[in-house]
């Protein structure tokens, strides 16, 4: 008998890695890349990040990007990215030629879904990643643009509950709903024999709603000798390198900058702790990284965090408690069990774990 074709999926993503932010989007590219072996895939990047105005079109293997420096004005944006996605569906014929599409980010790619719906095959999912749902685009206007986007039934794939409720809330909707999760590269985050050093280590992409200020204005008072390593970059960094020269006189605080996987496999696996100081997260990264390495955690319980830290990884920071408090309370119990916490994280958050929910949806559709 002739083998049975693939499922031909075209995914399209307005984040993914690029040569100057190669994090950027990185967990999207992780998905992708976990079912290539089922299916064949197509990716359509729609980079309005780029430096150019004019828009530039760049083939790799089954990657195209169209990059182009889009003004930063919403509904802009939402005209040029729809025009740019009209014209790949109408050179790819993807009504024809693709079976299933995957929608990273809904918005803005799906705001005219009305437009586009004839250029696309009629199975089609999202995975979900934006927390922007819980802050209602920092908007006071009725965004019903944005909530019609799931209004057609199609099935949403948030990386935790706590999104999908979010979702949910914003538009007024109902959708299925099938969580996957972040995968992580348990190849590189896992729990290892190494000593401990006693520095405690915060790493992210610093731009709200994270608030690492909160954390140093805590942090930087007398008598507090710990050590803290930051890694990361982002909006917030310059006012984090400025706070932290003013204050900081003991020079208890080392800022890195920018780090690889490797780098923060790395120090994950060395430090104490690590520090998480954000006023909403769907899903965490670097803390599903951290957990992932046997390192436990010091966060605030806020949006899809609880679903994945507990007693057992962690604990959290209260409301009106001081961070330096839940340092506190944490070195009061440090005894935790490094190789536990990896192992359970990885019962979540392995990429083999995770592909099998993912191909069992995507096959669905068909």
């Amino acid at each position: 008998m002739p083998e049975k074709e693939k499922i031909k999926i075209l995914h399209i993503t307005p984040w993914f890695p690029t040569q100057d932010r190669p994090n950027w989007g990185i967990f999207i590219q992780r998905h992708i890349a976990m079912v290539r072996d089922k299916f064949d895939q197509d990716v359509l990047h729609l980079h309005l990040e780029g430096k150019s105005w004019i828009p530039r079109w760049r083939k790799s293997t089954n990657t195209t990007t169209i990059e182009l420096r889009a003004l930063k004005v919403w509904r802009i944006r939402e005209i040029i990215q729809t025009l740019c996605l009209i014209i790949f569906l109408l050179r790819k014929k993807a009504w024809n030629n693709y079976d299933v599409v995957n929608v990273h980010i809904a918005y803005p790619t799906l705001v005219h879904y009305s437009i586009i719906r004839r250029l696309l095959p009629p199975q089609i999912i999202i995975n979900e990643h934006w927390s922007i749902y819980h802050f209602h685009f920092y908007s006071n206007k009725s965004l019903r643009r944005i909530k019609k986007i799931f209004g057609h039934g199609i099935t949403v794939c948030p990386d935790s509950h706590a999104l999908g409720r979010d979702i949910a809330m914003f538009s007024g909707r109902t959708f299925p709903v099938h969580v996957i999760r972040n995968a992580i590269d348990i190849s590189k985050f896992k729990s290892a024999p190494r000593e401990r050093m006693d520095y405690y280590f915060m790493a992210a992409s610093w731009a709200p709603p994270k608030d690492p200020l909160d954390l140093l204005r805590d942090w930087l008072v007398p008598n507090n000798n710990r050590k803290l390593i930051i890694a990361g970059e982002g909006p917030l960094w310059p006012e984090m390198k400025q706070y932290i020269a003013l204050h900081d006189q003991s020079k208890n605080i080392e800022l890195l900058g920018w780090q690889n996987e490797n780098q923060l496999a790395m120090h994950l696996g060395r430090c104490k702790a690590l520090i998480h100081p954000s006023n909403y997260e769907c899903a965490s990264i670097i803390i599903s990284e951290a957990i992932c390495t046997g390192t436990p955690v010091i966060t605030k319980a806020v949006g899809g965090i609880p679903e994945f830290v507990n007693e057992r990884n962690g604990i959290f920071k209260s409301e009106h408690e001081s961070w330096l408090n839940a340092v506190e309370r944490f070195e009061k119990n440090e005894d935790y069990n490094h190789i536990e916490i990896a192992n359970e994280a990885h019962d979540i958050f392995s990429p083999e774990n995770i592909k099998a929910a993912y191909v069992k949806i995507l096959s669905n559709q068909i």
